[in-house]
């Protein structure tokens, strides 16, 4: 079995390309009016969210946020011009072809605001996939909320859940997400257009932007069950994803290691492994991947049946006596070498006998 269960941890990791990026300006004009809306809190990762996601500000809390009608929450920024006064960096790492849940709550940045007519509150959402500086490429616009989707919000503080999908052709490596959050009032045809909305200048809201480590350590684990209960010849063998930095580490015990640059793992007994792949050129702030495998053992083989006179060579010599028997030859394995041969004897007629150890 392979199923995947990514876990990331301690994601701080400087991309020069990512810093190279140049993307438009997204913000909200009237963020010093009194009635000035902000995200309260963003919350994004694999349900239930928990310490390795982002979470801005917390799990469950609320940002007392400034009036801002921008904040760079990415790595690497250093800014004291948007809302970010101390400039906290969230990031979190994802894998391609798995799908991520984004829950953003809506406030204000004064205690004092008014609300009137129908300001139709509403959310985009971008990730540049292909790391290009933009968010204007198709499918760079994974959630928009009109009245196609969940409908325009009117009430105040609103939550917005959605959840998007990692493409394969993503780009490994830093990405960045760009949050739209806005009254869209009047505006619904052009808040509706596609692929649009990610830079410019609206009334009120506010734009963040984090950061998305998209890795792609391992390809595939190719998983070989036991021969035999018991036998402790099982087997993994990892296939590295073709982007794969050179220096990957790998470890089946979890955190705890060894470490090693070894891709196949022989002679392992049945059980549940912690397989974990990081890049050694980033300690020690590291960006780890990991997967959950299972090597099977195969179940004891029983045989119940009638045991009939000469039945393997061996008669039974009288009712309600002790001296027939059972020989169980394995001839199913794929070696031509017969691997093992279990005997019951004692039997009588009716007796039911477990054979164990005998499977494939």
């Amino acid at each position: 079995m392979f199923r995947i269960t990514p876990i990331f941890l301690f994601l701080i990791v400087l991309s020069l390309d990512a810093l190279a990026q140049s993307y438009g300006s997204s913000s909200a004009s009237s963020y010093n009016a009194p009635n000035s809306e902000v995200i309260a809190r963003v919350n994004f990762g694999s349900l239930p969210y928990s310490d390795e996601d982002i979470n801005n500000p917390s799990i469950n809390g609320l940002l007392n946020s400034t009036c801002t009608g921008y904040s760079d929450f990415t790595v690497g920024n250093s800014s004291n011009l948007d809302g970010n006064l101390t400039n906290n960096q969230f990031s979190t790492g994802v894998v391609k072809s798995q799908t991520y849940y984004l829950q953003v709550v809506g406030g204000f940045c004064s205690s004092n605001f008014s609300n009137s007519g129908n300001p139709n509150r509403a959310i985009k959402v971008f990730v540049d996939f292909n790391d290009d500086g933009d968010f204007t490429d198709v499918g760079e616009q994974v959630y928009v909320s009109n009245d196609d989707v969940d409908g325009y919000v009117q009430v105040d503080e609103p939550v917005f859940n959605s959840s998007f999908v990692i493409p394969l052709d993503a780009v490994t490596g830093e990405l960045r997400m760009r949050i739209v959050y806005r009254r869209v009032g009047t505006s619904t045809f052009i808040w509706g257009l596609p692929n649009s909305g990610s830079t410019g200048s609206y009334p009120r809201g506010e734009t963040e932007d984090y950061t998305l480590v998209v890795t792609g350590y391992i390809d595939n684990i190719s998983v070989t069950d036991e021969g035999c209960n018991g036998l402790a010849d099982g087997q993994l063998d990892i296939t590295p994803n073709i982007d794969a930095p050179v220096g990957v580490e790998f470890s089946i015990n979890g955190l705890a290691g060894p470490w090693t640059s070894d891709l196949n793992y022989a002679n392992l007994p049945a059980g549940d492994y912690d397989v974990w792949a990081r890049d050694a050129a980033l300690a020690p702030q590291y960006v780890y991947e990991q997967y959950e495998v299972t090597i099977n053992s195969p179940g004891d083989v029983t045989f119940s049946g009638l045991i009939t006179s000469d039945y393997n060579g061996q008669d039974i010599s009288c009712a309600a006596t002790s001296d027939g028997e059972i020989t169980l030859t394995p001839f199913f394995f794929d070696s031509p070498t017969v691997k093992a041969t279990r005997s019951v004897s004692s039997i009588t007629p009716d007796k039911t006998a477990a054979i164990n150890g005998a499977g494939k």
